[in-house]
Order: C-alpha cells, then structure tokens, then sequence
C-alpha cells in the first residue's frame, strides 16, 4: 500500500461497538424499569368502632351484585337500571339517606356508575355500607 492510496481511501466508521453498547444499554433499561415502583403512603381508616346508625323510615337501601340492583324490595336488571330508575325516580324522597352496599365481587367501575346516577338525581345524603 503507497501513500496515495491511503489519500485516496475514504474512511470507514465501524459503528459495531457503538450499535453493541446501545443494545446492552436497551436491555438495562428494560429489566430496570418494570421494577421502579412509586408508593404512596396512605392512612386507610379502620372503619367505626361505633355502632351502626339506626336507618330511618323512607330510607333508601341499595344492593348491588354482578347482574342485578335491589332498591329496598325492588330488583333491576343492571343493563335497564339506569333508564328504569329515571322513569321511578319521583317515587324516592330526595332528601332521604341512601345506603349503598355492593357484593365484593362486583367492579369499582359499577359502583360508581350507580353511585353517579344517584348523584346526578340530587340525592345528597349517599352513604356507602361495608359488609
């Protein structure tokens, strides 16, 4: 090899290692940071060591379970609840308390959608009740 082919010659970056280090650095970050956790400290209450209140006259008591709401003695199938407790509404005291209790397997997502329509009917006094 003369100088003039090394003049002429156009250089070459090997980017291999380069390629290597950034492929190791990947599955780093990969393992790593499934593993980062942020927790929260939060004080949940133990619940009332008092006895229950006494339920009134007129209140309204709500049981959910997977497929079926029950007010007081009435059942509903969960799909028509929401349009047939519309239609019922003037039947209920609005100023009335409403106990609502849910089966422990029911979802978070059903109890809220039953807790906003009582919400959003103007009952103000909503109490959830632990089995």
């Amino acid at each position: 090899m003369n100088d003039n082919d090394f003049l002429n010659s156009t250089p070459e970056l090997n980017i291999t290692p380069l390629v290597d280090v950034m492929l190791v650095l990947l599955v780093i970050f990969m393992l790593i940071f499934p593993s980062i956790r942020y927790d929260e400290n939060i004080n949940i209450p133990d619940g009332s060591k008092q006895n229950p209140t006494k339920a009134l006259k007129g209140d309204i008591f709500v049981s959910i379970s997977n497929n079926e709401i029950t007010i007081n003695s009435t059942k509903y199938n969960f799909n028509s609840f929401f349009d047939n407790f519309i239609l019922n509404i003037n039947k209920f005291d609005k100023s009335k308390v409403v106990y609502i209790s849910g089966d422990k397997n029911i979802s978070y997502e059903k109890l809220m959608q039953v807790l906003s329509v009582f919400a959003k009917s103007g009952f103000t006094k909503i109490s959830l009740q632990t089995k």
